[in-house]
């Protein structure tokens, strides 16, 4: 079960990874379909980024 929880969290962590840093010009046109600032959607992006690294250090440092 505790495999299982991991394997979740890794998968959870990459694909934001992928999403908010190799995919960012959808989410740019996502932003700007809803007008939403560009303020917030960098603000949203750092947090979500910075909460995968804790996601990820958690998993390292269990």
């Amino acid at each position: 079960m505790e495999k299982l929880l991991i394997v979740s969290q890794i998968i959870v962590a990459t694909s934001i990874i992928i999403i908010w840093v190799f995919i960012k010009k959808n989410i740019i046109i996502e932003f700007e379909q809803y007008n939403i600032s560009d303020i917030i959607r960098d603000i949203v992006g750092t947090i979500k980024i910075y909460l995968v690294t804790i996601l990820i250090l958690g998993i390292c440092y269990k």
